[in-house]
């Protein structure tokens, strides 16, 4: 295939090389907030449709990047399980099929700097998986997304399945792009393991700091906020520590599907990921709350 953007890094030591391990770091980071924070924004986005679609009052979207995103709800006592079942799924199944195929359209790109809207795909995926992981948590006494769609009659087990398939899909996209980050199944597994650190996991911990100190804002069961940031943070740091692992040894059959040359990554690239992370992180603290 033939591929575009930038050309190969030129030096051999690769990511291990401090200033490439650095500009790496700083693109994966800014990329995965970005795609991260933007599939939250859809995945609301998706609740506020669904509920207009089968009538379910919704009084507008609250978002935050570290505290709990939320549709507030009207008056619910009328509404069947089968229409909040409905509204429930919206968000989810919004965010991963336009994540997905936005992501695919780019993806063909093969560029450095388009990897903050690459990204969004593969972590819809992740993101939503984790998700359903709350849900069966929390299920039945809290009420949540997949939550909902459990009590109007899917069975815990199909979506145990449906977590399995995401899960790995997510992580089998997410390892095919390294590459636009410049990071070779080659380089060393603690610089790796770092530049992935740099991403969701970074954001969940900071979420979990925040609901420490601040508080959750929101009117749930106690805790709540706390607990599905906590799942969220031990769930991305055990999808990195496998995803560095297995890279090297799965590299080279995965690449055989969308092979992709590393990119030779520039501040710039790194520079602009940041600048789009921060601003869907300020766009959610100002703008719907």
């Amino acid at each position: 295939m033939v591929t575009t953007g930038h050309a190969t890094n030129p030096t051999s030591r690769g990511i291990a090389e401090p200033s490439y391990l650095a500009r790496a770091v700083v693109l994966v980071m800014g990329a995965s907030v970005f795609a991260y924070l933007f599939g939250v924004v859809v995945h609301e986005f998706g609740h506020y449709v669904g509920a207009a679609i089968v009538d379910v009052p919704v009084e507008g979207i609250v978002l935050h990047p570290f505290d709990l995103s939320y549709n507030d709800s009207g008056d619910l006592r009328s509404v069947s399980q089968l229409r909040l079942a409905i509204e429930s799924a919206a968000g989810p199944v919004l965010n991963l099929v336009v994540g997905a195929g936005v992501s695919l359209f780019v993806w063909r790109r093969r560029s450095a700097r388009w990897l903050p809207v690459v990204m969004w795909g593969p972590l819809a995926l992740l993101q939503e998986g984790v998700g359903m992981i709350i849900g069966l948590v929390d299920y039945p006494d809290i009420e949540s997304d997949w939550v909902s769609v459990m009590k109007a009659g899917v069975p815990p087990a199909m979506i145990g399945l449906a977590v399995a398939v995401l899960l790995v899909a997510g992580s089998v996209w997410t390892l095919l792009l390294m590459p636009l980050a410049g990071i070779s199944a080659e380089d060393p597994y603690w610089t790796k393991l770092v530049a992935f650190l740099a991403g969701v996991p970074l954001l969940m911990l900071g979420a979990v700091v925040y609901l420490g100190v601040i508080g959750s804002s929101v009117s749930s069961p106690a805790g709540m906020a706390q607990q599905n940031r906590s799942i969220a943070l031990g769930a991305s740091v055990a999808l990195v520590a496998s995803l560095t692992a297995l890279h090297r040894p799965l590299f080279a059959r995965l690449d055989r599907i969308s092979h992709t040359e590393p990119s030779s990554v520039s501040w710039r690239d790194a520079g602009v990921a940041v600048a789009m992370g921060a601003a869907v992180f300020v766009f959610m603290l100002t703008f719907y709350n």
